[in-house]
C-alpha cells in the first residue's frame, strides 16, 4: 500500500494510504484527545472529541478525525479556536444529563 502525504499543524506527515486522519496524527506524533474511539474495536465517531478543522481542501464543518480518511494534500489543524469551541462544546454535551 502507498504512503500519502498530508500536513497537521504545520508538520510534513506521512501515513498509510487508507489511515484516518486520526491515525495519520498519531503514526507522527501528533497527539487528538478521543473518547469513543478504541482501535480494533470500534469506529462509530459518536463523541466527536476528536475533531479536527480541515482547512484544505476547505470543509464546511469540523471532522472527526477518527472517521474521516486522510487523504493526499490534506492540511488539517488540530488545536484552533473553532477547534476548541467545538470540543468544549461536546464536553458539555456529554456532561449535561450528569448534573441531576
Amino acid at each position: 500500500m502507498a504512503d500519502i502525504k498530508l500536513t497537521i499543524n504545520g508538520k510534513e506527515c506521512i501515513a498509510p494510504e487508507g489511515s484516518t486522519i486520526l491515525k495519520a496524527a498519531e503514526l507522527n506524533g501528533i497527539h487528538i484527545p478521543k473518547l469513543c474511539y478504541m482501535e480494533g474495536i470500534h469506529q462509530y465517531g459518536a463523541c466527536r472529541v476528536c475533531v479536527v478543522e480541515q482547512i484544505l481542501p476547505p470543509a464546511k464543518n469540523l471532522q472527526a478525525s477518527c472517521m474521516v480518511q486522510a487523504r493526499e494534500g490534506m492540511v488539517i489543524e488540530t488545536n484552533t479556536q473553532r477547534v476548541q469551541e467545538g470540543r468544549r462544546a461536546m464536553f458539555e454535551l456529554l456532561l449535561s444529563n450528569h448534573d441531576k
